[in-house]
């Protein structure tokens, strides 16, 4: 018995041993505990934007739970919805015309389905997803890092620099604001940068997670050939594709590059294109979905043509200012990274994963989505700057006068805490941001923020429309009214609005009072309209008073919003004006 006992406690002992090293390879327990900690702590920092939201809210509004890409995000909540109303294929809410189911997203899918298993509000389980995917980054990201960074110190601020570095767009934003977005690339774009990431996009910090996973399996299949590893990378990479799939750009590149530098370097071995089968194939079909969805419904090409005409790259020097000192750092190191005869393996992943990375982020028109490909360069961008960090650049300065007082282990101990502190100015503006914005009045304007009023008739249509309904107001309610209701709408996202230009000018067209009867007529017959929403948006740009039209009868009357439900025998009626002004 007491040997049972003790081969028990042996192999439990194995097994933890066996679990620590998967997720911290050879980190001491101290380390381990630090980025335990400085994980946990970014996770917590992120909440503190969230806060300052909430407690500034104004009387009789509510906040909406999200501070950034509004417009996209109310897309996340509204086919979480759909999907815990229990539907699986989901038609696109952000645009007026009927069409059949034909969008499906495993994540939102998930989220939605959480939400009514366990009866918690969309919001909340959205929130707990970005803390939780957030978290997990960061551990998935460290481990991505034993990989190629040995010594731990060196190792440790690769990981800091990955976890919270950017570049100088928290400095320049108070100069310059929105004016010049091509100089603060990070301040814009959140997927190239893992702490804006895990701040405002769950599906990002996720996203980034199995990128990281996907890349390390490759590298650890074609360097064993293990082909069971490239074939768990592709698994990976499948439940990628149906979440986020632009990733698969890069991720392809990245392999099919290895790949080829490995045979340039002789490194090369017979079964190297079957780890690349093997980890590409299997996304295959749902890359074969994608396409067929985006040729054949008019909807998803609407939807692919607003990506193109909003994901257009910037030029080099602003990616170069968004990533800062990593960037320099990396740019100084270009000739260690075209070195490829004298690299290690894995080193040798790392500039193919640049050499692929970089030409992707100006893919148009082959890639459409060409600055989305950004996702995940700011790692490969971290471990060639760490590798110049602790090396040439150490040495460089220490030959200078003051670095002679130094000397190069003085250097080496520093410079790392200092270009860290002075890559921190652009997450120190994201969270600092909120105590700005809320500040403004234009934070009403900006709609973080709900009127009760408003969400008094959300309420009703959820209550009483459904999928046939069709509601027409200002784009900038119409993005929620898919969030909170069942209903399409007639103006709601700049991309997934089919002639989303042309809605919003038939919206204001629609509230002037130059406008005629005529007009009004065929515009709510011909797009199927049966709820026309007159807020404080649709009241600020136009004269028009809906009670006046005897074809809109209201349903909900508020100080602020009043909600009126299109009569069709009414609407039918002549009119007696002249035809559109």
């Amino acid at each position: 018995m007491r040997t049972g006992i003790q081969d028990s406690g042996v192999k439990h002992y194995g097994m933890r041993m066996r679990l620590r090293w998967l997720l911290f390879a050879d980190t001491p327990g101290t380390t381990v505990l630090a980025v335990l900690g400085v994980s946990i702590g970014l996770i917590l920092i992120t909440l503190l934007p969230y806060y300052v939201f909430e407690r500034q809210t104004p009387p009789g509004f509510r906040f909406m739970g999200t501070l950034d890409g509004l417009a996209d995000q109310n897309c996340y909540f509204a086919w979480m919805r759909q999907a815990a109303l229990g539907r699986a294929v989901w038609r696109e809410h952000m645009t007026s015309e009927p069409h059949a189911p034909v969008f499906f997203n495993s994540l939102w899918y998930a989220l939605g389905r959480v939400s009514a298993i366990f009866g918690t509000p969309l919001q909340r389980t959205y929130s707990t997803a970005r803390l939780l995917f957030g978290l997990a980054f960061y551990l998935v990201l460290y481990r991505f890092l034993c990989l190629f960074v040995h010594d731990l110190r060196p190792r440790w601020y690769a990981f800091l620099l990955a976890a919270t570095g950017a570049g100088f767009g928290g400095i320049l934003a108070p100069l310059v604001g929105e004016l010049r977005p091509d100089l603060s690339v990070d301040l814009v774009i959140p997927e190239a940068f893992s702490f804006y990431s895990v701040l405002a996009y769950p599906h990002f910090a996720l996203s980034l997670t199995c990128m990281l996973a996907v890349l390390a399996l490759h590298v650890r299949g074609v360097g064993t050939g293990r082909i069971w590893s490239s074939l768990g990378a592709g698994l990976v990479a499948l439940v990628l594709a149906t979440f986020h799939p632009y990733v698969l750009a890069t991720i392809g590149a990245v392999a099919v590059v290895h790949i080829a530098l490995r045979a340039r370097v002789g490194q090369a071995q017979a079964r190297d294109v079957l780890h690349l089968v093997a980890l590409l194939g299997p996304s295959l079909p749902q890359v074969g979905y994608l396409v067929w969805a985006t040729s054949t419904s008019p909807v998803m090409a609407s939807w692919s043509r607003g990506v193109a005409d909003t994901c257009r790259s910037y030029a080099p020097l602003g990616y170069l200012i968004g990533y800062g000192l990593a960037g320099f750092l990396a740019v100084s190191g270009l000739r260690r990274v075209l070195a490829w005869e004298s690299q290690e393996p894995r080193q040798l992943f790392v500039s193919a994963w640049l050499l692929a990375g970089v030409p992707l982020l100006y893919s148009f028109p082959l890639l459409t989505f060409e600055r989305r490909l950004s996702e995940g360069l700011q790692v490969p961008i971290v471990l060639v700057a760490v590798g110049q960090l602790f090396g040439p650049v150490a040495d460089a300065l220490a030959r200078t006068p003051s670095g002679l007082r130094w000397g190069v282990a003085g250097v080496r101990r520093w410079l790392p805490p200092l270009v860290v502190l002075l890559s921190l100015p652009t997450t120190v503006w994201l969270v600092a941001r909120p105590w700005v914005i809320t500040r403004s009045a234009d934070r009403l304007d900006d709609k973080y923020y709900l009127h009760q009023d408003e969400l008094l008739a959300l309420d009703y249509l959820a209550q009483t429309a459904g999928e046939d309904d069709v509601v027409l107001s200002s784009g900038a309610i119409g993005n929620y009214i898919p969030r909170f209701t069942d209903v399409r709408v007639f103006c709601g996202h700049y991309g997934e609005t089919i002639h989303y230009a042309q809605r919003e000018a038939e919206v204001a067209r629609f509230f002037q009072a130059r406008s005629t009867d005529a007009f009004r007529r065929r515009l709510l017959a011909d797009h199927g309209i049966t709820y026309v929403w007159w807020g404080q948006e649709e009241r600020e740009t136009a004269t028009f008073d809906p009670h006046s039209m005897d074809a809109l009868i209201p349903v909900v009357a508020t100080e602020r919003v009043a909600l009126f439900r299109v009569d069709r025998g009414r609407l039918a009626a002549p009119s007696t004006e002249g035809s559109a002004g």
